[in-house]
């Protein structure tokens, strides 16, 4: 006959609310476990987890029904009952008091026992089931409700062990878990946490195998094992030693304790990346791994891989599970940041403190693997680098947190989330402030004061607004100067890798005529033209157009009809001078027309003087009326140019002393047709030089984002 167990000197609802539920959703599975760990032998024994789900027929819904977990262990004794029925009861270890069965309550409205267990040769049953429904606590002050033990005979005649059987969650966000749960999902989520375990005791596993059924049928395809292979071998293991700290004499500082040390066991294990997600440090508690606290060395990037594997790294002690809770995992540590919080009485406490513990494992760590001191390294580098790339300010850095092995994304988003944030903050302060001057009266005597002391702090949150903009525009600017350089050195893969043994093409001038403005496109503004004048990009062009399909502000440039004359002379020689194309015109007022013509950096640009005069001519006769252009700007840009060959071939050529490049000032552009003679000014310059220009203007941009930077902190 069942009856409640009332166990004196315990308020059940008082426990259940200072013993809280655990924010991890499986932890009376674990529980569970953990106590069918603690009950069998070695391994000889078994523990077979069985996950029941039922389906409904009409819409294939699958729910969470049950969930047990058997043993062949040492059952229900007397002992042992009489330990479960006692709320923190200590005898099977300081650390051990029994309110792991508190997670049970929590979770499922019913948690049945059914054990078998030997006394003095005979074999007996034992059943009961806890809950914290109202007729248990709040009626009977009780949570277990047990039936009586029942004799079977001679033990070895019956299989010794336990059934524990978790039925009815209370919480929807449970059950939902548990009906999604899978055999797989179960055999890595224990794997998980209790690598520590099986690591241990990899050669003493017992057998445990996951089983799954649907509507009370043995799925048996189903069927997962926990097994030797699954569990890694230690690469690597050593202690940690560290002294127990007090307060110094003269009250300034910690100072160690004589004599009083602590040992921190860590435990390294290289595992296949395909089976573990991220690398991790954690601390263990009665073999169990710690996931309320987590580690984080600064060199160890979560997501890095080290020969196609990660590491899992256990720390474990004594000290740690001397200061395990009630609530398994939740390790009361002391930090050094909340002593002067506590007050001074804390001060005189000898303790460890969970910042010495951290970085006398890190210390450790880079020891025993010193790889990862070179990642972190190279990780210092990237960030070197992103910071010159993208003008990126160390107060900027200071205020977010970036660890190895983020990807460039990952940090550059950090970076523009940390930045926009202080934008709102200061266009808050910007509203603020334009209703301040909104209220300003000036016929009062301190008026010019109030106005002063409103545009003062105006001025200090403009530039910080602007910064931003600016940064990224000065940053693109960096990268396009970067890139031009490479190719201007031939340093892009596409400029020097082989294929199939032979060299590549060299395609230079078309590498930096797209780099400078895409090819057979009209978008001038976003084009990198500031890389020869800042001005260019504010004109309307177009680049390696046929001149007969130039357009300009939607109309034609170059005519459709010719006279019999014009015709005869754009065609002359068997050439149609029609489908030239110009590398760039641009068109920046009325009247006037610049003209750029690039050549490969090995090719002499000397003979190629003649080139744009071509170009200025068939501008100047053959277009529409619409257009009377008569002034050509020319730019003739490559790298071999020598400035005597130049005046060899025109000796009109001027050199720009002090400008490294050479001029011709306006020569006349002969006018047919009964068209009036035009003029053009022509430009030789080398793509270094102009590189050289960009450099500095860009780097006057930098210094100042920079000053300001330093101002507005």
């Amino acid at each position: 006959m069942l009856k409640f167990i009332e166990q004196e000197d315990v308020y059940y609802p008082s426990v259940l609310k200072k013993i809280r539920k655990s924010t991890e959703q499986l932890q009376p599975l674990y529980e569970a476990f953990r106590n069918a760990l603690e009950a069998i032998d070695g391994c000889n024994d078994k523990i077979i987890l069985r996950l029941f789900h039922s389906k409904s027929s009409v819409d294939n819904i699958v729910e969470f029904e049950r969930f047990e977990i058997e043993d062949s262990g040492v059952g229900f004794n007397d002992v042992e009952y009489d330990r479960f029925k006692r709320i923190f009861d200590s005898r099977k270890g300081k650390n051990n008091q029994g309110s792991g069965r508190i997670q049970f309550l929590h979770f499922f409205q019913e948690t049945e026992f059914k054990s078998t267990f030997y006394d003095k040769n005979a074999a007996y049953r034992r059943f009961f089931k806890i809950s914290k429904r109202k007729e248990y606590i709040y009626d009977n002050n009780a949570i277990i409700l047990a039936d009586e033990t029942v004799p079977l005979g001679k033990e070895e005649e019956h299989q010794r062990g336990t059934i524990v059987t978790f039925k009815y969650c209370w919480d929807d966000k449970d059950r939902i878990l548990y009906s999604e749960m899978t055999t797989k999902k179960l055999k890595n989520l224990l794997l998980d946490h209790y690598i520590a375990y099986f690591c241990i005791h990899k050669n003493e596993l017992p057998v445990i195998q996951i089983e799954y059924y649907i509507n009370g049928v043995h799925i048996t395809k189903e069927k997962e094992q926990i097994v030797a292979k699954d569990i890694p071998a230690i690469d690597k293991q050593d202690n940690v030693t560290l002294n127990y700290l007090k307060l110094a004499e003269d009250g300034k500082g910690l100072v160690p304790v004589d004599n009083k040390t602590e040992i921190f066991n860590i435990k390294s294990f290289k595992i296949k990346k395909k089976y573990l997600q991220k690398n991790e440090v954690k601390f263990t508690s009665k073999d169990e791994t710690v996931e309320q606290l987590k580690i984080k060395l600064p060199f160890l990037p979560e997501t890095e891989t080290f020969e196609d594997c990660r590491y899992l790294m256990l720390v474990s002690s004594t000290f740690l599970t001397e200061r395990d809770d009630d609530v398994r995992g939740n390790l009361k540590i002391a930090s050094r940041n909340k002593l002067s919080s506590v007050g001074s009485d804390a001060y005189n406490e000898e303790d460890i403190y969970i910042e010495d513990i951290i970085e006398g494992i890190s210390e450790k760590v880079k020891s025993l693997y010193p790889e990862l001191e070179q990642k972190k390294q190279e990780f210092d580098d990237n960030i070197e680098k992103l910071k010159k790339m993208f003008l990126i300010d160390d107060e900027t850095l200071k205020n977010i947190k970036i660890y190895p092995g983020e990807s460039d994304s990952t940090i550059l988003q950090k970076i523009y989330e940390a930045d926009a944030k202080l934008v709102a903050k200061k266009d808050a302060e910007l509203k603020r402030l334009v209703q301040d001057l909104e209220q300003l009266n000036p016929v009062e005597d301190d008026f010019e004061e109030h106005l002063s002391n409103v545009a003062e702090q105006l001025s200090c949150i403009i530039p910080l607004q602007n910064k931003n903009q600016l940064t990224k525009y000065v940053a693109r600017r960096n990268m396009v100067l970067e890139l031009f350089e490479k190719a201007l050195h031939r340093q892009l893969l596409m400029q020097y890798k082989r294929e199939n043994g032979k060299e590549p093409k060299n395609i230079d001038e078309r590498i930096i005529h797209n780099i400078l403005y895409r090819q057979h496109s009209s978008d001038s503004y976003n084009s990198n033209m500031w890389l020869i004048n800042e001005d260019f990009i504010y004109f309307k062009g177009t680049s390696e157009s046929k001149l007969k399909d130039v357009v300009v502000n939607d109309k034609k440039f170059f005519k459709d009809e010719f006279s019999e004359e014009e015709l005869e002379a754009v065609v002359a020689l068997g050439e149609d001078r029609r489908e030239k194309r110009p590398d760039i015109l641009l068109f920046p007022d009325e009247g006037k027309c610049i003209i750029i013509e690039f050549k490969n950096p090995n090719v002499n640009v000397s003979d190629h003087l003649t080139q744009v005069n071509k170009y200025a001519s068939l501008l100047l006769n053959y277009s529409v009326d619409d257009f009377k252009i008569d002034t050509y700007y020319a730019y003739l840009i490559g790298e071999a140019i020598d400035g005597n060959d130049v005046q060899d071939h025109d000796s009109d050529f001027e050199y720009a002393y002090h400008f490294d490049y050479l001029y011709r000032p306006a020569k006349k552009v002969r006018g047919k047709f009964g068209r009036s003679d035009g003029s053009i000014y022509t430009e030789v310059i080398k793509y270094s030089t102009l590189l050289k220009r960009a450099k500095q203007r860009n780097q006057i941009f930098i210094d100042t984002l920079l000053n300001s930077n330093k101002q507005a902190t």
